[in-house]
C-alpha cells in the first residue's frame, strides 16, 4: 500500500534508505503471472457492453497464449504556453494516444492476428490465406481486421491471487511483421496496435 515519506523513514530506521520496506510482504509481479486475452467487439451481430456502464465479462475474452513480449505505450500531448512579459510556463494537457506491440512464436494453431479475434468465425476467402484452416491470418489488408478488438492484461500474485488489470479498447492492428532466420529455429510474428484508450479493471 502507498505510504507517506514519514512512514517510509520510520520503517527504514537503521536500514538502507533505498530499500523498500514493503518488499518483504509484497513481492514483485513477474512476467509469468500476467495473462493476456482478446475479444472482438461484435458477436452474433450484437455489440458487447462497452466499458463505462458495465465491465465486460472474463468469458468474453479468449486467452492469446505463448506471447514472448508485450509492450504498451501511452503518450499525452502537452501544449506549452508562455505569456509575453513573463517567463512562467503554462502547460495544457491534450489528447492521449495508446499503442501496443505483441511478439509471439508462430506455431500449429492460431496466428497472432487471428488470436486477436478470439473464437469468432472466419470466412476463409476474407482471410487472404489459401488454407483449409481458419486459424491463420497473414493478410493485413483483410477486411476481417477492419473491426476493433479489445486486448486484456490481467495481473496475478505469485500465489495466483488476482491483483488487477486493464484492457485496450477499440484496438486495431496497424502493423504486422514476420521474422525468419536461418540461425533461428522458430518463426516470430510481431503486430502493432493502436487503441482509443486504456480501461482499468478491478479484478476479484
Amino acid at each position: 500500500m502507498p505510504q507517506s515519506v514519514a512512514d517510509w523513514i520510520l520503517k527504514t530506521q537503521g536500514l538502507n534508505k533505498h530499500i523498500d520496506p514493503s518488499l518483504s510482504t509484497n513481492p514483485m509481479i513477474r512476467s509469468e503471472t500476467v495473462l493476456l486475452g482478446a475479444r472482438t467487439q461484435f458477436q452474433d451481430e450484437e455489440t458487447l457492453v462497452k466499458a463505462g456502464s458495465t465491465y465486460p465479462s472474463m468469458n468474453d475474452f479468449t486467452a492469446i497464449g505463448l506471447v514472448q513480449s508485450a509492450t504498451v505505450q501511452q503518450n499525452k500531448n502537452i501544449q506549452r504556453l508562455w505569456e509575453i512579459a513573463s517567463n512562467r510556463l503554462f502547460m495544457i494537457p491534450g489528447r492521449c494516444t495508446v499503442a501496443a506491440n505483441l511478439t509471439r512464436t508462430l506455431f500449429d494453431g492460431q496466428s497472432l492476428m487471428r488470436a486477436m479475434y478470439g473464437l469468432e468465425e472466419l470466412e476463409l476467402g476474407d482471410a487472404g490465406f489459401g488454407s483449409d484452416s481458419s486459424s491463420y491470418i497473414m493478410n493485413l489488408a483483410s477486411t476481417f481486421l477492419d473491426r476493433p478488438c479489445d486486448l486484456l492484461f490481467l495481473f496475478f500474485s505469485p500465489e495466483n491471487q488476482p491483483l488487477g488489470g486493464f484492457f485496450l479498447e477499440d484496438a486495431f492492428v496497424n502493423q504486422h511483421q514476420m521474422t525468419l532466420s536461418s540461425s533461428n529455429t522458430v518463426v516470430i510474428e510481431n503486430i502493432g496496435l493502436l487503441a482509443s484508450r486504456i480501461v482499468s479493471l478491478s479484478v476479484s
